[in-house]
């Protein structure tokens, strides 16, 4: 399982302004097929699908963004994580699977998205 994580990046929705995000992780992952045999003294596995998971942290008030039950299942217009050298851009295929709301330490409140893919589409580097 690979792991990137960054504090930059941007949210577009169709229905909402963009959104700046404050901190982000992307997780990549492959499917394991059992493998072994019978007669195997060990375990063995094959690859099968890939897969992606972003979680992406923005500010509850910024852009009037005010996520609700209703937002689960859409699906982001363009997802950018990063910026400068390494920039992870995932287009028409992110969709929200859970909203999480929390404060941060000076107050402030902010949402927790989490992507899933919709659609055959890899997050893509820059």
């Amino acid at each position: 399982m690979a792991v990137y994580s960054g504090k930059s990046g941007t949210v577009n929705f169709d229905t909402t302004p963009t959104v700046s995000v404050i901190s982000w992780s992307l997780e990549m992952s492959v499917d394991e097929q059992d493998a072994t045999a019978m007669t195997d003294a060990w375990a063995s596995n094959l690859a099968g699908f890939q897969n992606w998971t972003a979680n992406v942290e923005v500010r509850a008030a910024s852009g009037g963004m005010e996520p609700t039950i209703a937002d689960l299942g859409v699906v982001a217009k363009t997802l950018v994580l990063g910026s400068g050298s390494v920039t992870y851009t995932i287009t028409a295929g992110a969709m929200v699977t859970a909203i999480g709301h929390s404060q941060d330490i000076d107050g402030t409140p902010t949402v927790t998205y989490t992507f899933r893919p919709s659609a055959n589409v890899s997050p893509i580097e820059a």
